[in-house]
């Protein structure tokens, strides 16, 4: 064919992710495969190199039933294997076969279902030189230097390690994905003149999505030669068989291609699963052809089991050590708002300390509708946009990205976006009214990808089938970053959850707080109401009683309020009540209370006195500097001018009781309405 009948072109990467990996309908030539179906045991396909495998050695057994095929030792296995599942992992177990010519042959053989149908794969041994017994004592050993291990990079580099002394193999790597299932080397062993691949990422289109969710599901993948010739599965039913679970199945071209632009020619690969999910890899090179045996394969399945329960551990202890690294930063600040007069909303606004626990440069909260913000000034409306896109995800969860433009489209933009770079969101309640949101500044940072992770992949059509052709460099390539800011931690999410938990606890106290002053405040003046006036005079009486002290009761009523109402309209006639309330608690002592108890009526409360005479005089006076008081007011209306007439009654001169007493105040204060010159008059004259 000419080099002018092709043709390339550029390649949607989701064509990768449409490649049916898991059926192949050929094998690798390592191993050998019989399908049958599994109600009536005939022998349906077989892969084309059954007739030569040593152990097997089939001439012709499609057709035919297994009882009639198959060596006896394999009819045993199959009979204790019991009811096989498509969903479990294979049957697996070891035997001695017998070739044509007598000799013993290690097998391992495995057995699976794949919807109906019945495999029995087989994959000849070299000379065993493991067994359960010594790889037992292996993976105790690997056990025994994991619980010497705290952090998990070290528990990965151990893995990494013994993977490479077990196997021999020359470059092997552990692989961790990011949330964008973007790889990057995080340890790594390696002999002789290997290119390090330490700190180095890789596209997430390397390993596409179909090949995550067949490596979620079975742990490893084994090609001992990159340059084998494929073994088709024969004869060809219409229905290409389901091999997920198969040891032997043959790899995908463009991933062949892929390994051998990176000069290798064995791989193995392990699953790395950490809470069920697909965490990372661990990645064996080597630049010869290099067999590992399924004896040792199980060893290294366990392993690998072993080494994502460790990394459980491990990365949940760091979580947690790094949420209380930064709770302990915040926690006296918790501890402070118990002992802080303002709302909580006032109380955060001059906490910075905040921003240095978070390492953010700007906080933002929101509480009833009412925001503040700490730090620098973010962009107009940047609360609303994050809450539009995250606001729903954030109900169970604080959302955070370090990559703000990525979470918020309309951030891309630089000129939005200004100095922003991540954020962390949380919500305080259910609804959207509480909640905070921490934000970092830009960060410019470089990435080292092995290779262009921009350099497109071709599609080359040769009138036949397209052909996929991954990228050929895999040279260290800096990436600058822009848009994004420091990463943020799982342990910053659990140290928001905590924040937004200690928030509640004292909203709640505050709400209480609010909801207990509602009921004993007047709403306009924020003076205490004639529920609470009684309290205080149910208490003041109580003691009295104990101390034989006096207690004075003033009852003021503004004089031609109403009028002022009238003609002004009630707006201006509350701030007039709001004003003239500041100025009576000016003039009151820290330990007497001033009431509102009507619309333009006022009850003052003062106790403390040995006996009348001074009852009598301070009374007087108090009554005096609040006619003074209400006189100098001014207001925006020049011609309004407030006057007032008060009623004082003495305990127990005038009344044993609160009800009594207040009753002879308001009787003495009518008694002067409309007396000119006169503003205040006792209810028993001296």
């Amino acid at each position: 064919m000419s080099a002018n009948s092709r043709h390339q072109t550029q390649v949607d990467l989701s064509v990768c992710e449409n490649e049916p990996i898991q059926v192949p309908d050929a094998i690798q030539p390592h191993g050998c495969i019989l399908v049958a179906d599994a109600q009536t045991r005939k022998v349906l396909q077989v892969s084309a190199n059954i007739g030569a495998y040593p152990g097997l050695e089939l001439a012709d057994p499609v057709g035919h039933l297994l009882d009639d095929v198959l060596p006896e030792t394999l009819l045993r296995e199959l009979e204790a294997a019991g009811e096989l599942s498509g969903t479990y992992p294979p049957h697996r177990c070891d035997l001695d076969l017998t070739a044509r010519g007598g000799a013993t042959i290690p097998t391992m053989v495995s057995f699976y279902r794949s919807g109906t149908r019945l495999v029995i794969e087989t994959e000849a041994c070299p000379a065993r030189s493991e067994t359960s017994a010594t790889n037992f004592r292996s993976l105790e050993r690997f056990l025994y230097e994991l619980r010497a291990i705290a952090p998990s990079m070290g528990v990965l580099q151990a893995a990494v390690d013994e993977v490479a002394r077990r196997t021999g193999y020359q470059h092997v790597m552990a692989y961790r994905f990011d949330k964008d299932w973007n790889g990057e080397v995080i340890a790594e062993n390696r002999q002789g003149d290997q290119n390090s691949f330490l700190g180095h990422c890789f596209p997430a289109s390397d390993i596409p999505a179909q090949a995550r969710a067949l490596y979620a599901v079975n742990p490893i993948r084994h090609t001992p030669d990159v340059d084998y010739e494929p073994v088709p599965l024969a004869p060809q039913t219409g229905q290409s068989l389901d091999m997920t679970w198969s040891a032997v199945r043959s790899i995908s071209p463009v991933h062949r291609e892929y390994m051998r632009n990176m000069g290798v020619r064995s791989s193995l690969s392990l699953s790395l699963m950490v809470d069920g999910r697909l965490w990372g890899m661990i990645l064996c090179h080597h630049a010869t052809a290099h067999q590992v045996s399924p004896m040792l394969r199980s060893y290294l399945q366990m392993m690998a089991q072993v080494t994502g329960d460790a990394l459980r551990v491990t990365i949940q202890k760091e979580v947690e050590d790094d949420a209380e690294a930064i709770s302990a930063r915040m926690r006296h600040v918790l501890n402070e708002l118990d002992y802080e007069d303002k709302s909580l909303l006032e109380a955060l606004e001059q906490r910075e300390e905040l921003l240095d626990a978070f390492e953010a440069d700007a906080l933002i909260v929101r509480l009833h509708g009412q925001k503040i913000a700490v730090g620098r000034d973010a962009p107009s409306g940047t609360m609303t946009l994050v809450e539009q896109e995250v606001a729903e995800e954030a109900k169970e969860a604080p959302v955070f990205s370090d990559r703000i433009g990525e979470r918020i489209p309309v951030l891309t933009d630089p000129t939005r976006r200004d100095w922003l770079g991540g954020f962390l969101y949380a919500r305080l309640s259910s609804g959207r009214d509480d909640s905070l949101l921490f934000l970092r500044a830009e960060r410019v940072r470089s990435e080292t990808w092995a290779g262009d992770p921009d350099e497109h992949h071709t599609i080359e059509s040769d009138g036949e089938l397209p052909r996929i052709h991954p990228r050929r460099s895999f040279e260290a390539w800096q990436k600058e970053v822009r848009g994004c800011s420091l990463p943020w931690s799982e342990g910053h999410r659990m140290a928001a959850e905590r924040l937004m938990s200690g928030l509640a606890r004292h909203l709640a106290g505050e709400v209480e707080r609010l909801l207990r002053h509602r009921a004993n405040h007047d709403a306009l003046t924020q003076l205490p109401n004639r529920a609470l006036l009684y309290d205080r005079l149910r208490q003041v009486f109580r003691r009295a009683k104990r101390t034989n002290e006096k207690v004075v009761v003033l009852f003021l009523d503004l004089d031609g309020f109403k009028p002022v109402n009238d003609q002004y309209g009630h707006e201006v006639g509350d701030r007039i009540l709001q004003a003239a309330a500041q100025r009576f608690d000016d003039v009151l002592r820290d330990a007497d209370t001033v009431a509102r108890v009507g619309g333009d009526e006022f009850v003052f409360l003062l106790e403390g006195f040995k006996d009348l005479d001074s009852a009598r005089d301070d009374g007087a006076a108090c009554a005096e500097r609040l006619v003074n008081e209400l006189e100098s007011l001014r207001f925006e209306y020049d011609d309004i001018r407030l006057s007032c007439s008060i009623g004082i009654a003495i305990h127990p001169l005038d009344g044993g009781a609160p009800d009594s007493l207040l009753r002879a105040a308001d009787e003495a204060m009518y008694s002067i309405k409309g007396r000119p010159g006169q503003r205040y008059a006792f209810a028993s004259p001296f």
